[in-house]
């Protein structure tokens, strides 16, 4: 379809075409409901056009993926399933505006989705109550992109990441995770790699198999405040390895001085946080304060092994003498803080309960 709008497609199926299932371009406001596009030699859906809307539609067994997406915006996703195509579920490239709504995607033999350059300050690409889940490779893979937002959404049982995010740098405009699940990952909840000023708030991280978060590779200025991050959601066990793992990135805030509002709870891990890098001059500036590790708010004990680690790193820092930026770290099998290596000088350690 190019240029023609308006039009309402109920019911329809697009199936085995030798290029897309639908071709949209310089189309608008067009109507898909309870649509299926499967099996096609290309994407389910080709989208080069904006304003479109998208209800109750399969997207499934496709070649390539089951929508692409170039240079578009305000394209609307909702009760959707992206399942089993070749590449991922949704391809999203130079793209803004779009939002998804209550999706599914699932068992794709790469990601879930895949967005490249998408989202900016005030056009944001939004994901509320989807489910992300059984992808090949990860659940939600972000490249170089900034001010997406995703609220209430599930990313379990992926063979990666929960989600994996490279190179999606902002000063201002973050990417921002709130109440969404992490759990039952092969490696990772989520990793942070060279991709700074990222909020993660609210969330339940747990069970996944490596870290709960990961940040690595000059990931700075992340903040990482009201998080459940246990090694399971059950029982705390030590399914997952480390919690919070800060790997040469500098000035991640985990925590926060309001009372009941930004406390992490880290518990069930081998090591809650650890903080850690090959070069010690990228690791440093780090701020751990008003956690709960290895502990509840009502003072329940889920342990860890080692409650902080700091691994031959300098110059960090775990409470502090502002009020409420205190952590409380008890009931851990070993130590509460280890720090170890001829390079950990000038860490802080001041106000805490252990």
């Amino acid at each position: 379809m190019s240029n023609a709008d308006s039009n309402t497609f109920t019911g329809c199926t697009f199936s085995v075409s030798k290029l897309d299932g639908v071709f949209l371009s310089s189309a608008y406001h067009n109507t898909f409901t309870g649509c299926t596009f499967s099996t096609n030699s290309f994407a389910g859906v080709m989208l080069l056009a904006s304003s479109n809307t998208f209800t109750g539609c399969n997207f499934t067994g496709n070649t390539f993926d089951g929508v692409y997406m170039t240079n578009v915006g305000s394209n609307r996703f909702t009760g959707c399933n992206f399942t089993g195509n070749t590449l991922h579920g949704v391809y999203m490239t130079n793209v803004d505006s779009n939002s998804f709504n209550s999706c599914n995607f699932t068992g794709n033999t790469f990601d879930g989705v895949f967005m490249s350059s998408a989202g900016n300050k005030n056009s944001p690409n939004t994901f509320t109550g989807c489910t992300f889940t059984g992808n090949s490779f990860d659940g939600l893979e972000i490249s170089e992109s900034s001010s997406n937002r995703f609220t209430g959404c599930t990313f379990t049982g992926n063979l990666f990441d929960g989600v994996y995010m490279s190179s999606a740098n902002s000063n201002s405009n973050s990417n921002t995770f709130t109440g969404c699940n992490f759990t039952g990952n092969s490696f990772d909840g989520l990793e942070i790699s060279g991709s700074s000023s990222n909020i993660v708030t609210g969330c339940t991280i747990a069970g996944n198999n490596n870290a709960g978060i990961q940040m690595n590779s000059m990931s700075n200025m992340n903040v990482i405040d009201e998080n459940y991050i246990v090694g399971t959601p059950s029982n705390g066990s030590s399914t997952q390895q480390v919690g919070i793992l800060i790997n040469d990135s500098t000035n991640n805030t985990i925590g926060g001085t309001t009372a009941g509002s930004t406390a992490n709870v880290i518990g069930g891990n081998n090591v809650g946080i650890e903080i850690t890098g090959f070069n010690s001059l990228l690791t440093g500036g780090n701020v751990i304060e008003g956690n709960y590790i290895g502990v509840t708010e009502d003072g329940s004990a889920i342990g860890n092994l080692y409650g902080i680690w700091i691994d031959d790193v300098p110059s960090n820092m775990i409470g502090g003498t502002a009020k409420g930026a205190g952590n409380t770290i008890s009931d851990n099998k070993w130590a509460g803080v280890y720090i170890i290596g001829a390079n950990a000088k000038r860490n802080l350690v001041q106000g805490n309960e252990i």
